[in-house]
């Protein structure tokens, strides 16, 4: 008993000295992806890591309850206007994801449901926690996500910055 709240607590350890470097650095979605490669890397070194299943159903709670807060009565009024602009932007980007869901299915050679959670443009945050909850590889969907968060940061400044240069 003693060992295991020992691991969860060691666990905790790393992960908030890697989200708080993560937030110092000003990593994009620091937090999280400190307290990932934190984890990731203590695990490795020691295969001690360790984050028991219920507790992982408090952050799914978490998780909901801060997306649903963020909800207003402001947007649901502004959203009549562009309800037919959403349902196209979400339409085309659903087909554009489930294509690149296949064909990293084919050529990743990881199951169907990694695939398509790993080219989803959810979160990171959002499309781990439904990979675990899909029996998903997990570390492979925080992977192409942490990677397409860090380009979209990187690159989406400086594509803007030449847009705004010839508008």
């Amino acid at each position: 008993m003693h060992s295991s709240i020992l691991k969860i607590a060691v666990t905790f350890i790393f992960a908030c000295f890697g989200g708080f470097l993560g937030i110092k650095l000003k990593i994009p979605a620091g937090a999280m992806i400190g307290a990932l490669i934190a984890t990731a890397a203590y695990n490795i070194l020691s295969n001690q890591a360790h984050i028991p299943p219920n507790l992982k159903i408090i952050v799914q709670i978490v998780m909901g309850a801060s997306i649903g807060s963020s909800f207003k009565k402001e947007v649901l009024v502004h959203l009549q206007e562009l309800l037919v602009p959403i349902f196209m932007v979400v339409g085309c980007l659903l087909v554009f994801s489930l294509i690149l869901g296949f064909i990293f299915y084919k050529l990743g050679r990881v199951d169907i449901i990694t695939a398509f959670l790993s080219t989803s443009l959810g979160g990171l945050t959002d499309m781990t926690i439904l990979a675990d909850s899909y029996n998903a590889d997990v570390k492979v969907v925080a992977t192409v996500h942490t990677i397409r968060l860090t380009f979209v940061v990187i690159l989406i400044p400086l594509v803007i910055k030449f847009i705004s240069k010839l508008v």
